[in-house]
């Protein structure tokens, strides 16, 4: 292996452990030796799509020219063209530059964009088409992944949560530490949004989904080891206190040493862990945002997710939709079983009217209201965000996502009985 592919190598295993700015550097580097040798191409291609991902548009664009000069049909080159010309509201072009790279290089991230590109152009049919073939592909990526850890973890925690159950545990001493404000709900419910605009308070920090490759809660979870969910009745202070150490040692590699406000987890999926955190921060409060399951549901379907025992539901829409079904409905039972506080915010009436709906969400939260609020975007764009909304939360709040499902409704056909009653449930018209 030359030095110049050894570089590569080391550039994106970079890349890959986040380690962005180390990337940067080294690619940036390759570029400069060897402006025109074909590792290059893979270099500046990679340079575009970290600039992409950290929503620096016009230094996408540049790179990922400088790779296509190189090697015309690069795909990860063409694919971040595409996205930065979808961003700038050239969706046509942006579909001509995808069907530009030759058909035996399409990745299953073009087949995503191409179906993304489809349904901002009004083709619904043949967007649900690229879609099914994107998440097709995906899938092959990474078979085997095991489809039934969430299923068993939701059936397991409803059978244990009874209303006797819960009146027979043991009272815990309470923890040392203040209770973080836990974020929920459904992957695509608008927790991405919420989280930035509460973060932009100064009294505020996040832990994201995704820092650190584990959820705190997991890591509590962890700790109590078959204990989870049966044994949480007969939870004695020592057991307790190591999982509440174990949560805690997350959070703290992930927030500003010293900082002494309001600690946000957000997670959506940890609607299924209610039960865990009231166990273990009984004074905990707990924000739902909620989204018309339809939009929930399409949403998830739509996303190129790496495929996990979680992800791996959303390949269909009748699957994605039976796991809402299962995850919300678990939410339900354990709010019917315990006296959380919870608080309901809706992404349509966050669309609508942004700033009431955070400053009725920091007066739940016992915070004042702080104009650095209002300055979100901003931050924001100066942030790395791991999720699928990271190019949406830097833009103005639109509307253009709320009651997409309307134009896949043979799509969601099969799916409508499992989402009908939280449709119901949550307010929303059918």
């Amino acid at each position: 292996m030359s030095t110049i592919e050894q570089a590569m190598v080391h550039g994106i295993r970079a890349q890959q452990a986040g380690r962005f700015e180390l990337a940067r550097s080294v690619y940036e580097a390759i570029v400069r030796q060897a402006p025109r040798h074909p590792v290059s191409a893979n270099a500046w291609a990679n340079l575009a799509a970290l600039h992409e991902r950290h929503n620096r548009v016009s230094q996408a664009v540049s790179s990922a020219e400088e790779a296509l000069g190189i090697d015309p049909g690069h795909p990860v080159a063409g694919l971040v063209a595409a996205r930065c010309l979808r961003r700038n509201g050239a969706c046509e072009e942006a579909l001509v530059r995808v069907e530009s790279v030759p058909t035996e290089r399409h990745t299953s991230g073009l087949m995503y964009e191409r179906a993304r590109l489809l349904d901002r152009l009004g083709c619904y049919d043949a967007a649900y088409e690229g879609y099914v073939l994107a998440n097709r592909h995906r899938m092959e990526e990474r078979p085997g992944v095991n489809r039934t850890v969430l299923p068993r973890m939701i059936a397991e925690t409803r059978r244990c949560f009874t209303e006797d159950w819960v009146d027979g545990w043991y009272d815990l001493s309470p923890s040392e530490r203040p209770s973080p404000l836990f974020l929920v709900g459904f992957n695509r419910s608008g927790t991405t949004l919420l989280d930035r605009m509460m973060g932009a308070h100064p009294g505020v920090e996040v832990l994201e989904e995704h820092v650190g490759g584990v959820a705190a809660i997991d890591e509590a979870r962890r700790v109590l080891g078959g204990r989870y969910p049966a044994g949480l009745a007969d939870l004695g202070d020592s057991l307790a206190d190591r999982a509440r150490a174990a949560y805690f040692s997350v959070i703290d590699r992930h927030i500003t040493t010293g900082f002494d406000g309001l600690v946000v987890d957000k997670l959506p999926l940890n609607t299924i862990s209610l039960g865990l955190i009231y166990r273990l921060f009984p004074d905990a409060r707990v924000v739902l945002s909620l989204r018309h399951p339809a939009d929930v549901v399409l949403s998830n379907f739509m996303q190129a997710y790496s495929p996990n025992p979680i992800t791996v539901h959303f390949g269909s829409i009748p699957a994605a939709a039976q796991i809402y079904s299962e995850v919300m409905g678990l939410g339900q039972h354990l709010r019917q079983v315990l006296p959380l506080p919870v608080l309901e915010v809706r992404y349509e009436d966050l669309v609508e009217d942004w700033e009431t709906e955070i400053r009725r969400l920091l007066d739940f939260a016992g915070l004042e209201w702080n104009p650095m609020v209002l300055k979100y975007r901003g931050l924001a764009a100066q942030e790395h965000i791991d999720t699928p909304s990271y190019d949406q939360v830097v833009e103005p709040v639109y509307s253009r996502s709320i009651g997409r499902w309307r134009n896949y409704t043979d799509a969601l056909a099969p799916a409508w009985g499992s989402l009908l009653p939280f449709i119901r449930c949550f307010g929303y018209t059918d």
